[in-house]
Formats: structure tokens, sequence, C-alpha cells
């Protein structure tokens, strides 16, 4: 080849490049998708690989984040053709799976193993034998309750990422707090007018934005915390009317769990002897407090019939398991049907893994909902379709069994270990990623967020970010800016 000449060599390019698209046209006109989808997809690899593609993964995971932060449950469940099963998460995690792949070859990638690399790949491990099993028995159904097995190659992914450019953390944290604020805004939007952006912007009839409470109410702590964190380290007081703003988000949804999360996030920022965020938190309840009174006892009124009975029976409920309190608030009054009716299923799955298998679990694609029901209602609903227990801690033990609930935990101390770590020295670049992957994890242990897309890939990738941030740490004892 090199012998030709370049008018030669031209002309050869040019009848290969006509050839290939006779073919690749015929292949189309006759529905062959096959050839035609492996040849496109060879060429974005290799162009990706010219073009040192590695560096576009920070920036799969920032359009990622803010996807699931703003679109919410609308942008998980999206697919490019209604025939092409591709979701959001799955089509990043090909991608990123790829790009990393080819960061390999080119001889990148070097990242020191820690513990906790070695417990999720034994959990995914674990995952994938007994999902081996599972397949055969439930099909589908095992594939999808799968998801919350797989969604942990996250933390590889971002944990690689950030290692070998920490100024990638910046972009995925920038992503989130600026993407909180405008889930705030839309979802005080759909509070005014229900429903406007679920009928107005749709894609083939799916809503491009779609508000699940619970996984809102913990995004907005999310980006309360780091916008105030954004005004420790910067002195910026608009950083502090976004954090309100966001939560005023947390209260507006009615979620206990959302408010728990909260609530870490300002115990670890005051454990880092930042008590302004704490302070802040207190001193706008009690203002609010007095303010309700007084408008209450103005109007002759009773102080039951304001606000306040709400969020005081919101806080009491978390601390009443048994849902034996007698709540009277107009949206407060099913928190003790609500707790009574997790602490049942909790309990059956419990006894029904303990019964069956304690070790191994009941296995992905198994009903833990079918006994449940038959304790609770007596029958079966025709309307009752949730399939996890409210608690990742319990979903975990029931398809996995005491060795997938064991090393599970062993991830969840090694993240409190660095939330701690990082708190007592004071080092909010630190603390931010270990601590948004604690918010989710907090929220995931009284709801359904770890076992879908919107939680999941939050939380494992802050969890990766944090396990980098950590091994630079050790690697060189200045710490780097993160957070700009």
């Amino acid at each position: 080849m090199n012998s030709l000449t370049p008018a030669w060599r031209e002309r050869l390019w040019i009848s290969g490049a006509v050839v290939l698209a006779v073919v690749l046209g015929v292949q189309i006109a006759q529905g062959g998708w096959l050839l035609p989808g492996l040849l496109g997809a060879g060429v974005v690899l290799f162009t990706l690989y010219r073009l040192k593609a590695e560096s576009l993964g920070s920036f799969v995971l920032a359009g990622l984040l803010a996807g699931y932060f703003i679109g919410n449950r609308g942008f998980a469940q999206l697919m490019p053709a209604p025939s092409i099963p591709l979701l959001p998460a799955e089509a990043a995690l090909a991608t990123l799976v790829a790009l990393q792949v080819l960061e390999r070859i080119r001889g990148g990638l070097r990242r020191r193993i820690h513990w906790i690399d070695a417990l999720i790949v034994a959990w995914v491990v674990f995952g994938i034998a007994r999902m081996f099993f599972d397949a055969k028995l439930f099909g589908f159904v095992a594939v999808r309750d799968f998801a919350m097995v797989y969604y942990a190659v996250f933390f590889f992914l971002a944990a690689n990422i950030v290692h070998r450019d920490f100024g990638k953390l910046s972009v995925l944290m920038d992503t989130l707090r600026i993407a909180s604020v405008i889930m705030g805004i839309l979802f005080f939007m759909t509070l005014l007018w229900p429903n406007v952006l679920e009928s107005t912007l749709t894609l083939r009839g799916v809503p491009v934005i779609f508000y699940k409470a619970d996984l809102v109410g913990i995004f907005a702590g999310i980006g309360a915390l780091l916008h105030f964190i954004r005004f420790e380290q910067t002195g910026r007081w608009h950083s502090v009317g976004f954090s309100l703003l966001l939560v005023g988000v947390v209260l507006a949804t009615n979620n206990r769990s959302a408010l728990l999360a909260l609530t870490v996030g300002a115990a670890a920022l005051g454990l880092a002897g930042r008590w302004r965020f704490p302070a802040l938190l207190a001193g706008g309840a009690v203002v609010a407090t007095v303010f309700l009174v007084a408008v209450a006892s103005w109007r002759g009124d009773d102080w039951r019939d304001t606000p306040l009975i709400e969020a005081y029976e919101r806080v009491v409920s978390l601390v009443d398991p048994l849902g034996t309190g007698n709540y009277q608030g107009e949206e407060t009054a099913n928190k003790g049907d609500n707790n009574r009716f997790r602490l049942v299923w909790w309990t059956e799955v419990i006894n029904e893994t303990l019964d069956t298998s304690p070790v191994f679990g009941l296995g992905f694609g198994y009903d833990l909902a079918a006994r449940f029901q038959r304790v609770y209602y007596g029958v079966f609903p025709e309307d009752f379709n949730a399939r996890s227990p409210h608690s990742i801690v319990i979903t975990v033990f029931a398809r996995m069994g005491a060795i997938g609930l064991g090393l599970f935990l062993g991830i969840v101390a090694q993240m409190v270990v660095w939330v701690w770590r990082a708190a007592r020295r004071n080092n909010l670049e630190q603390l931010g990623p270990a601590l948004m992957a604690t918010m989710v994890f907090t929220g995931a242990c009284f709801g359904v967020v770890l076992e879908g897309p919107m939680g999941a890939v939050v939380f494992w990738v802050m969890l990766g970010a944090a396990a980098a941030i950590s091994q630079g740490d050790q690697r060189d004892s200045k710490e780097p800016r993160l957070i700009s």
C-alpha cells in the first residue's frame, strides 16, 4: 500500500467505501441491522480511541446524574426506540465500560485496589452466581431484580475516572449542585400545576420528567448540603438561599426517609465542626414555630390546626416503629399505618428467608410480597404491585442471604468510615462524595431507592468517587481541592 501513489490510495479507499456502502444498504433494506450496527459501533469506538475519549467518561456520568436528578423516574424509563430495551443507566454503563477498556489498552487506569473493591467484586460475583440459577426459574423478572447488583459496576467506573483526574470530581459535584436547584424549581411547579410536565414534555408518550417523592426529597437533601458546603468554602450567601430552597423541597415531599437523610447530612457537618448548617435548620424551625403559633393565636385558632402538627408528627413517627401513635394531621394521619405496613413486611420477609434459605437467600425474581399480602391483607389486593420491602438491607438479605448481606454491610461500613474520618479532619472535599452516598443509603433503608437506577447510580458513583479520593489522600499528603 505504501508503494502506491496518493491518487491510487485514494481511489482504493473510495472504492472500498462504495462497496461497503452498497452492502450495508442492501442489509438495511432487507431489515438486517446486525452488520450495520456492529460496524457503526466499531467506527464509534475507533473514533473515540483516536480522540482519547477516556476524558469523556466524566461527562457521561455527569449527564446521567443530571438526568436522574432533573428527570427522575421519567428520565429513567426513556428508551431510544420502543423495540430497543436500552435504558439510560444501561446505555451509559455500556459506553463507560467500552471507554475504560480502550483506556486500559492505551496503558492507563492503574488504580491501586482497595479492600472495598474486593468486597464489591465478591458481592457482584455472588450475585451473578445466584442469578445463574434464578434466571432459569423466573426469567426476565430475575434480571430486573438483579439490576441492584450490576449497578455496582458504576463504582469502579467512577473510581477510575476520578482517580485519573481529581478535577473530574468537581464536574460531578457541580452537576449535582446545579441539577438539584433545577429539580427543586420544577418540583414546586408540579405542586402548583399538577401533571403539567407529564402531559406537555413527553417522548413517544413517555414523560421526560416524572417525580418520585422520596427520591426528590433525598436528592434535595443532597443539594441542600452541597450548596451549604459551597457557602462554607466561598462565603457566597446565595448558596444559603439555594440550600434553604432545597430544604423546603425536602419538607414539601412529606417523606420521612428524606428528612432522616438530611438530618444525617447535618449531623456529619456538625461532627466536622461546621455547626452553621444544623444551626440554620434549628433556627429556621424555631422561627417558623413561633410565627405559626403567633398567627394561630392572633386568629384564635388551635396550634393543632397549623402545619406544626404535621411537622411534629412526622418527626415523632420516626421513633414509632410499631405505629402505635395517634396521628391527626391531614398529611400524617397514615404514618402509623405506614410504619406497621413496613414492620409486618420486613418481619415476614426475614422469617421466610430464615425458614427457606438463610445463607444464599430466596433469589432474584422471587416474589417477596406474596407472604406479606396474605398476612397483612388476608387476600391478594389487585392494585398491589410493589416487589421490594422498602429497605435495601431487607431486600439484600432476602435475595442474597447472609452471604450477600454480610458483603453489602462491609461496603457500607467502609463508607461510614470515610464519612467519619473526613468529618473528624474537617475535610469538606473528602466528606462530600462519601456523605452523598451515605444520604442515599439512609433513604434506601426505608424506601425503594437502590433497587432502581435513579438512586443506585448516584450512590455507586459517589461511593466510587469517595474511594478514589481516599486513595489519593493516602498517595499524596497534599489534599487537592476537589469541589470548586
